[in-house]
Formats: C-alpha cells, sequence, structure tokens
C-alpha cells in the first residue's frame, strides 16, 4: 500500500505538470495574438499575478462598511483598464480640453478639470485614515521646507520605521500603459518614479530628521516596492491593534488600497472636468430681490447660461 501511494503520488504530479506546460503554451501562444498594448496589460493581468498581486480587489465581497461596494459602472472600467480596452458608454469627448477623440487613454491623462489631482487625493485620503488607526498621529500635506518654491509631503506618521521618528510619504498615481512609458517595462516605469521622489525629497527629510518613502502605484494597482514593504508594515500594526491575524489583515488591506485605486481611476473616466456655473454668481451675489425681479433675471440670462 505504501508503494502503491508512492507511486500514484508521483504520477500525479508529473500529471499537474505537463497540464500546467499544456497551458502555458496555449496562454502564450493566445497573448501574442494582440496587439503589444493589450499584450502588456494582460500579461500583467494574468501571468504576473503572483508579482504585481492586482488581483486583490476581484475576490473580496462587495461589502458597504469595507467600502467594497464598486457600482457597475466602477467595475466595468477597472476590468477594461486592467486589459487596455476601452469602457462601455465612453463620453464622445472631452469636457474639459475639448478634444473630440475621448478614449481610456485621454481619460487617465487628461489634466483639465482636476481629475488627477482627486485621483491622488483619493489614495491620500486612504493612507492616511489607515496610518491614524495603526498609529493615531498622521498629518496631511506636512510642510517639509519653506525655501522657495517651497516643499510638502503628503503625510507625516510618527513611528512606523523607527519609534518617535516621523516618517514622511508622497504619494504618485501613474498610468504605466502611455505612450512615454511604451517602451518600458511597469517595473522600470515605478521604480523610476520612486527615484524621482527620492531624489526629490531625501535632502530635505533629512535636514528635518525624518525618513522619506514615496508611494507609488498604478492606475491598476501594481504597487511599488516601498509601498509593498509599508503595507507589509501597516498590515503588522494593525493585525497587533485589531487582534486579528496578520495574513487576513494584509489581505484586507490590499483589498482596500486595490479598490481605491480602480475607483479613483474610474472617476477620470466618468467625472466631469467642468465646474458648474451657479444662477447666483452669475448675478452676482443678488439674494435680496423679489422671487419675480430673480426670475426676470433668469429669463434675460437663460441664452448666457445654456451658452
Amino acid at each position: 500500500m505504501t508503494e502503491h501511494m508512492k507511486i500514484m503520488k508521483e504520477t500525479k504530479k508529473i500529471a499537474v505538470e505537463k497540464k500546467k506546460e499544456k497551458d502555458e503554451i496555449v496562454l502564450n501562444n493566445t497573448i501574442h495574438k494582440f496587439i503589444p498594448a493589450k499584450r502588456r496589460a494582460v500579461d500583467r493581468s494574468i501571468t504576473k499575478i503572483s508579482q504585481t498581486k492586482t488581483s486583490n480587489w476581484l475576490s473580496v465581497l462587495p461589502i458597504r462598511k469595507d467600502h467594497f461596494d464598486l457600482s457597475a459602472n466602477e467595475f466595468r472600467d477597472a476590468l477594461a483598464i486592467r486589459y487596455n480596452r476601452e469602457p462601455p458608454a465612453m463620453p464622445n469627448s472631452c469636457d474639459g480640453c475639448g478634444d473630440k477623440q475621448f478614449s481610456l487613454q485621454h481619460a487617465l491623462d487628461c489634466k483639465t478639470g482636476g481629475l488627477i489631482t482627486r485621483r491622488h487625493n483619493e489614495i491620500r485620503d486612504l493612507m492616511g485614515e489607515l496610518c491614524d488607526k495603526a498609529w493615531g498621529n498622521c498629518v496631511k500635506e506636512p510642510i517639509i521646507s519653506e525655501v522657495p518654491p517651497g516643499l510638502r509631503g503628503d503625510l507625516a506618521v510618527r513611528g512606523p520605521w523607527e519609534a518617535q521618528r516621523e516618517a514622511l510619504f508622497d504619494i504618485r498615481v501613474i498610468d504605466t500603459d502611455a505612450p512615454s512609458y511604451a517602451s518600458r517595462s511597469v517595473k522600470s516605469v515605478i521604480s523610476g518614479a520612486e527615484e524621482e521622489k527620492k531624489r526629490k525629497y531625501n535632502t530635505a527629510c533629512e535636514a528635518r530628521h525624518a525618513t522619506f518613502t514615496p508611494l507609488v502605484t498604478s492606475v491598476d494597482g501594481v504597487l511599488g516596492e516601498q509601498f509593498q514593504s509599508f503595507v507589509n508594515v501597516l498590515s503588522e500594526r494593525l493585525a497587533e491593534r485589531w487582534r486579528r491575524p496578520i495574513m487576513a489583515v494584509l489581505g484586507w488591506l490590499r483589498a482596500r488600497i486595490g479598490v481605491a485605486v480602480v475607483r479613483a481611476a474610474s472617476m477620470c473616466v466618468r467625472g466631469a472636468r467642468r465646474r458648474w456655473k451657479s444662477v447666483e454668481s452669475l448675478l452676482g451675489g443678488i439674494t435680496n430681490c423679489s422671487a419675480k425681479t430673480v426670475k426676470d433675471i433668469e429669463k434675460y440670462l437663460w441664452p448666457t447660461l445654456e451658452n
């Protein structure tokens, strides 16, 4: 019986390896049929899951209290960004810069209207909230240097790397599939962004006796090495405070960050880039007029509002 079990285990192992090799051949043949841009996205999403870890948000329950409840459009947009496809029901033109060819690439890169900044702030606010839960002394947008043109970070926290020592963080959300990065790998793009942040902030932070860590992520949730290291430290701290298994907290953290990233990226696709005008601002702040007078003025200004 012992010999039988041994042979059965070895045979099963060989069968699994052969099946894996066949699946790998089929996958590679399929991937090479795509154009280079789509091949890059699919390869990042499927064949290197263990390295990029961008699939955590796909495996969680849509629980509202954990902010995992993506809307239908957010979910579709996240899949489109993941596989570099055009999302459904896209606008015909950009309401910010007026470009008539509104594409996924344009939506993720157009700086008009401040959606790129709001995408960055979404991740900053999340990390600030988590740091406050872990260490309880998080400061947003700390001023690092007042020497013109000035320098400020995104977060300042005491204690993450060394006890009683300030740690400063600066966040960047980057589109690794932008045309300017087409010739570079995703890892190279993110590493370059981390080095750029270090060159900008390291000297000023050391002058203030603080450490500096760049938190760089792509629009589809690929975290830089520094970001991953900080997530590991953060999960250990939260697991200790919440008295939960560290791997469960780590999985929750990765999913939480992944959902925040895809939700912020979806905002760039669906969000409005033009600010809304109010009748009160066009009326010059007139508030004490009678209802009839305001209605007459609105009637006179209506063609202006439409334009």
